[in-house]
Formats: structure tokens, C-alpha cells, sequence
């Protein structure tokens, strides 16, 4: 405590209680309300209030025990609320509640995820391509917004494939196009497939083979495939071979026939069923009804000529033959004997 005595009609001057004369103490400590003579009242409003006024108020700094020092206002680019207590140290100065995205000893840088200029309480949040971006790397820069983007990958936002490349959704970069130089316009291709642009008479996705629905070498010569429609899976046959992809039960250079173990005419194949006919006579030897069946079979056997004419016409092979004499054999046996 300081305290005003008042001796003869003159003040008395000031002891201070921390024990040391006047002439020791900060211009602070010495400004006195003189119209009190039992307290010190601190009339700087940067220190606090308190019995020897050494200490800064909340959310100024400094040390008002050192001789000719004064509190000053934290600087921290206006990035806290001067209302709120405890926002700064009031030895150090150290900004400790920061606003606005913001973080640092005053202040001044964007807390990571954001970037602009703090000073001005404009950080924004990074908006990074989730494909494209190297998330192992950190957040963005904090005064560009620049994504660390994964190889081959450009853009602020790491959103787009360098010229060349292709395929940003892989999640591990782009890749090289590898357009053809002599086959295709230019080292881009499309973002999405690959597929290069090509240039006339060149197809293929890299425009290194001949165009669609051709088939050879482009350098040499290139020969329409000519597949057939009603046979053929896709119209574009083996760009190296020329052979033509065929549905079910069809086959031939150009799909243009029947396969082997079918009979009909394309695009109608279907394959032999004998073993449906075993499986039909099992059944009805079970029923005990013979005599119905062996009337039956031995139309079959009447048109067994009629049936090797169906099968000499439906590319059948002799061994195909040969396999559905075996079966005829097997179910007369199944219907005279019963056994399988």
C-alpha cells in the first residue's frame, strides 16, 4: 500500500509498500489518487487494479515493476475479442484464443485447413479434390489454398490430369495417355477412358491399330471384318486376327454358322438334347407303360435316316454322330431292360 500523510499543511511524500523510495518505483506506481489517503488507485487503464499495481490488465502485456515500462494491447491482428479474459498473456503477450481460423504466438497464420490472410480475418477453408490430392502430405497451403496433389495431377484443387494423362479416380495419380505419335492428333486422350483421338483409318485406344471394325496391321494394310450380325457378340472382331466374336452356340471365321453339337439355321442353334431322352424313357419305364413306348421308339428308329440327313446338314462331326448312336443304343436298352 501507498500511503499520503499530511503534515503542516503539506503532503507528505508517498512511501510505497513495497518498501522502496518513489524515486524507484515506475510512473505508474506513482500516480496516486490524491483524494484518498487509505488506498492506491491505479489510474492507468492498462494496469491492473490491484495493491501494488503490478500487474497489466487483461489482454495487455508487460511488466509494470520495470522501471519507465507501460502495458501495451496484445497484437494479435485482431483476431481475439478484447472483451474476453484471458485471451492473451499478459507477461509474454502470447495470443491465446484466436479467432477467425486463425493461430500463432500474434495470431497471424490460418490454422491448417484454411488459407488466405489472417491480418484481414479472411481465412477460408481448403476445398481439395478427394481423388486427386495427396492426403498423406498435410492441408494446403495457408497463404495460396495450393492442394499437395498426387503425380501427374495439376489445379489448384488438384482436380484435374496434367496434358498426356488420364484417370484422376484411380486415387493414385494420373495416367500416361500413351497416344501413338503417328496414329493419333495429340498426347491427350479422353479424361474418362483413355481412349486417345485418332487419326483416319487408325482405331484402337492408344490409335496404334486399325480403325474400328478393321483388323491388321495399319502400317501394312488393314481388312474389314466383315462379322456376321445375326452371329457375332460386337461387330468389331480381333483387331490382330480378324476373328469375329460369336454368340452361343455359333462359330466360323465370321460367326456365320452353327457350331459343332447344334442343329438348326442362324441365328436359331440349339444344341442336341439325347440325354433328355434317356432321362423321358427313364421316366416311363418307372410308370410301367412299355408297350406306349416302344410304339414310340420305334418311329424314332423309322426316321433314324431323317435324323442322320438333319445331322450331316448341321456341321456335325462323325464323332458327334457316333455319340448319338450310343445314346439311341443306351435308351432302347433302358426301355427293354430297365437297366441305365
Amino acid at each position: 500500500m501507498v500511503t499520503q500523510g499530511i503534515m503542516s499543511g503539506s503532503p507528505v511524500a508517498p512511501v510505497c509498500a513495497l518498501g522502496v523510495p518513489p524515486s524507484m518505483l515506475t510512473p505508474v506506481q506513482r500516480t496516486l489518487d490524491r483524494r484518498s489517503l487509505s488506498a492506491t488507485v491505479c489510474q492507468d487503464i492498462m494496469v491492473q487494479i490491484g495493491p501494488n499495481c503490478d500487474t497489466c490488465a487483461e489482454n495487455y502485456f508487460g511488466n509494470p515493476l520495470v522501471a519507465n515500462s507501460t502495458c501495451e494491447p496484445c497484437l494479435c491482428n485482431n483476431n481475439i475479442d478484447p472483451h474476453v479474459d484471458g485471451s492473451c498473456d499478459t507477461s509474454s503477450g502470447e495470443c491465446l484464443k484466436c479467432l477467425f481460423n486463425t493461430e500463432g504466438f500474434s495470431c497471424e497464420k490460418c490454422k491448417p485447413g484454411y488459407y488466405g490472410d489472417s491480418t484481414t480475418q479472411s481465412c477460408v477453408e481448403c476445398v481439395c479434390d478427394p481423388y486427386g490430392t495427396d492426403r498423406s502430405a498435410g492441408s494446403c497451403d495457408r497463404e495460396t489454398g495450393q492442394c499437395p496433389c498426387l503425380p501427374n495431377v495439376t489445379g489448384l484443387r488438384c482436380d484435374a490430369c496434367l496434358a498426356g494423362y488420364w484417370n484422376i479416380t484411380s486415387g493414385e495419380g494420373c495416367s500416361a495417355c500413351g497416344c501413338d505419335p503417328e496414329g493419333s492428333l495429340g498426347i491427350t486422350c479422353n479424361q474418362f477412358d483413355g481412349q486417345c483421338d485418332c487419326q483416319q483409318e487408325r482405331g484402337g485406344k492408344d490409335c496404334s491399330q486399325c480403325e474400328d471394325l478393321y483388323w491388321g496391321d495399319p502400317k501394312v494394310q488393314c481388312t474389314a471384318g466383315d462379322c456376321n450380325g445375326q452371329g457375332s457378340a460386337d461387330m468389331q472382331c480381333d483387331r490382330r486376327t480378324g476373328q469375329c466374336v460369336c454368340l452361343t452356340g455359333i462359330s466360323g471365321y465370321k460367326c456365320d454358322r452353327c457350331d459343332r453339337g447344334t442343329t438348326g439355321e442362324l441365328p436359331n442353334c440349339k444344341p442336341y438334347q439325347t440325354q433328355y431322352l434317356v432321362n423321358e424313357a427313364l421316366k416311363i419305364k418307372a410308370t410301367g407303360v412299355e408297350k406306349a413306348f416302344e410304339k414310340e421308339f420305334a418311329e424314332m428308329e423309322n426316321n433314324i435316316q431323317e435324323i442322320r440327313d438333319i445331322i450331316r446338314n448341321a456341321n456335325v462331326s462323325s464323332n458327334d454322330i457316333r455319340d448319338i448312336e450310343m445314346n439311341l443304343k443306351q435308351l432302347r436298352s433302358v426301355l427293354l431292360t430297365g437297366n441305365t
